[in-house]
């Protein structure tokens, strides 16, 4: 098959990671020394570079270290435990990484006679969240899963490997447009009539639903802005729902509903938090609420969110992020998983910004037979083979997609700027550079 010119360059900027050095895989699984319970969401880190990842549900990880030097050291830590190091010469496979409690001198907590102080507790969460998230630029290597179904049938499927970028936080921008999801390679499946009728007034002049990789980021930004965590924490109602232990740290689970009167953009906000009660950090905040941007319905629809942390170097980053709605038939999922964190020493210019965005919601489609693997939902591929409806396997659905933009213009005049998405996919390949 011979390639259009820009398909390519494309082709070239995109070559799997793999052929640019084999690096040093660390893997294996982290757990509490005493109990013998694993431990997710371990963090293990290569400090010196600014790279990360976490540990499962069963404590288990892996991560490819190619720019490790022998004095380096990998950090595994967890909040409550004694940190370990490793040197180079000590990184392997199927390592079990032994963590020991610390002894905690847990903060005294404040009580009216017998009753929690919540509303004061969360003051101090929003505050350290706000003092600590990190404002500059950051790069992440993430997995993003998505499904549509029309009336309880599948009726589109989508898997991307690619980059989370946090252009940082700038005044001129628009906080729902600061983060962008670029994918490296795709899985698309043929898409159902009803799916594309559903959209259709929306879509305008194209063949396709735009692809929205950062969707669940893009609600995140708005959640940051008037949601509890923000500046408006007083504005909403809480509630100490329990208490657990995760190893010998304290775990609330806190519930908060908007009070009347908030606004508009916050009006139907509702939810839980999951936070630390000593060190105040968060482990997960699951939302309810007008936030979720449709690419089907072009507007904010009502919708769930959840969102996991992790901290490297005392700062919070969205570790997984799922977003689900449910409007007129139309159902549509997603989750994104970040496989690894770079956070820090990353720079990214303003000018940069809208070449990225424009790539990142028409990318050329490369399959990737080994994605369907990675799912991340766990979906029945039967099944969903089965309700698409089409003449084609799933695989044959992907590789008939690839060589192909996400979507194209069904008007032939309508523009095309072919040298922005090249420049966006040379910048990509320097970012790259990261994670090899």
């Amino acid at each position: 098959m011979i390639l259009p010119r820009f398909l390519t360059i494309a082709y070239i900027f995109f070559l799997p990671v793999v052929l640019y050095g084999q690096g040093i895989t660390f893997a294996g699984k982290v757990i509490d020394a005493e109990t013998g319970e694993p431990l997710p969401q371990a963090t293990i880190a290569l400090i010196k570079k600014s790279l990360g990842t976490t540990t499962d549900t069963h404590g288990n990880f892996s991560i490819k270290l190619a720019q490790i030097g022998p004095d380096d050291s990998v950090q595994v830590s967890y909040i409550g435990y004694k940190s370990q190091y490793f040197l180079q010469a000590e990184l392997r496979e199927n390592v079990t990484v032994l963590l020991v409690p610390e002894t905690l001198i847990l903060e005294e907590l404040t009580f009216v006679g017998s009753k929690f102080k919540i509303s004061e507790f969360m003051l101090e969460v929003a505050e350290k969240y706000r003092e600590r998230r990190r404002k500059r630029a950051h790069i992440s290597r993430a997995i993003f899963e998505q499904f549509g179904k029309i009336n309880g049938r599948y009726a589109q499927y989508t898997i991307c490997s690619g980059y989370t970028i946090y252009f940082g936080d700038k005044e001129e921008v628009s906080k729902p447009a600061l983060y962008t999801y670029v994918p490296e390679f795709i899985n698309k499946s043929f898409r159902r009539n009803e799916w594309l009728e559903s959209s259709k007034y929306n879509r305008k002049e194209r063949t396709d639903v735009m692809l929205m990789g950062n969707v669940g980021h893009n609600s995140y930004q708005l959640f940051e802005e008037v949601g509890p965590l923000s500046k408006l924490t007083k504005k909403y109602h809480y509630k100490l729902d329990s208490v657990y232990y995760i190893g010998k740290e304290e775990v609330f689970i806190v519930s908060f509903k908007a009070k009347p009167g908030i606004g508009i953009k916050a009006r139907s906000l509702r939810g839980q938090l999951l936070v630390y009660a000593n060190s105040r950090n968060l482990i997960r905040a699951n939302i309810k609420g007008k936030l979720l941007w449709s690419p089907v319905f072009h507007q904010r629809v009502s919708g769930e969110m959840q969102y996991d942390y992790v901290y490297y170097n005392g700062q919070p980053f969205l570790q997984q992020i799922r977003t689900r709605y449910e409007k007129s038939g139309v159902e549509e999922n997603t989750i994104l998983q970040v496989e690894l964190q770079k956070f820090n020493e990353f720079e990214i210019g303003i000018n940069d910004l809208f070449d990225i965005i424009a790539l990142a919601q028409n990318p050329d489609v490369f399959p990737d037979q080994d994605l369907t693997n990675k799912s991340l939902f766990g979906i029945d591929f039967e099944r969903l083979q089965n309700e698409l409806g089409f003449a084609e396997t799933l695989s044959q659905q992907f590789e008939l997609n690839g060589g192909k933009k996400f979507w194209d213009y069904t008007q032939p005049e309508a523009p095309n700027d072919q040298d922005r998405r090249i420049k966006a996919m040379t910048l990509m390949e320097k970012y790259k550079k990261y994670f090899r």
